[in-house]
């Protein structure tokens, strides 16, 4: 019996050896397949990463050389564009140097050979044109002006008297002007049994009265120190005296005589006191 137990132990004791053996084997094998299938996926992942960044570049690099591209297109077209604009320029310029010809009425017209081809109703149009645009009128430049007269003696004094009742005259305002819209800017007497302005209430207005006026001998003098000489036509500047006197020229005056005016002044050397926009 002895002998029986000894032998299945140590037929026991093989068997463990054995398998302990076979054990370690798997584990010395199981880690090389791991490693060798690890490296097979990273492989794979890599060349997908790869192929991906690879897609993206050449994306890029296609939107780059396309928008490239239809910059170089812009580019041309404005340049055609241009040069057919400059063209046309050109040609329109060629066609002003034209022929005169008389338009019914007496009218002179400027029409080129080209639009000699052309049909009539565009020519018509042209003459139309022509016909209601309005030459810019001459405007001739008065040299004298803004200037003051030296004041001397009693002239000097009472001068000073009037710029002094000048400045202290009030404005003469219509009774209610401030409250009622529909009334002008212009004075009118208060005539009314319960006027306030009339019996000169304070706060209500100042009433028109004879001590505003100006001494009788310096009362048409204008502020530049010259007396006033209304003017129609250049006949009657033969008659001013440019040394004490001034021209004012009447504003029913049209463009014309107005430039004939003005030149007979300037040779004259007399002072006009209401210059109109661009006369200056």
């Amino acid at each position: 019996m002895a002998d029986n137990t000894e032998s299945n132990n140590k037929k026991n004791n093989t068997k463990k050896i054995k398998t302990d053996a076979k054990e370690d084997a798997n584990k010395n094998l199981k880690p090389e397949k791991v490693t060798e299938e690890k490296k097979t996926a990273d492989e794979k992942q890599e060349k997908e990463i790869k192929g991906v960044q690879e897609k993206e570049i050449e994306g890029v690099q296609e939107k780059e050389i396309e928008g490239v591209q239809e910059k170089e297109i812009e580019g041309t077209q404005e340049k055609e564009i241009k040069g057919v604009q400059e063209k046309e320029i050109e040609g329109a310029k060629e066609n002003v140097e034209i022929e005169v010809e008389k338009a019914p009425g007496g009218e002179t017209t400027n029409i080129s050979e080209e639009e000699k081809t052309q049909p009539e109703a565009p020519v018509k149009k042209l003459i139309k044109k022509i016909k209601r645009g309005k030459k810019p009128k001459l405007i001739e430049k008065i040299t004298n002006v803004k200037v003051k007269r030296k004041l001397e003696g009693e002239e000097k004094r009472l001068f000073k008297i009037a710029a002094n009742i000048r400045d202290k005259k009030p404005k003469f305002l219509r009774q209610q002007y401030g409250m009622i819209m529909r009334l002008k800017k212009v004075w009118r007497k208060p005539r009314g049994i319960d006027s306030k302005l009339k019996i000169e209430k304070r706060g209500q207005g100042h009433l028109v009265k004879i001590g505003y006026k100006k001494p009788e001998s310096i009362r048409g003098i204008h502020p530049s120190g010259y007396w006033t000489v209304n003017i129609a036509n250049p006949k009657e500047l033969e008659n001013i005296n440019k040394e004490t006197h001034a021209a004012i020229i009447f504003s029913q005056v049209g463009r014309k005589k107005r430039n004939e005016i003005i030149k007979r002044a300037n040779e004259l050397n007399i002072i006009i006191l209401n210059p109109r926009k661009g006369e200056i």
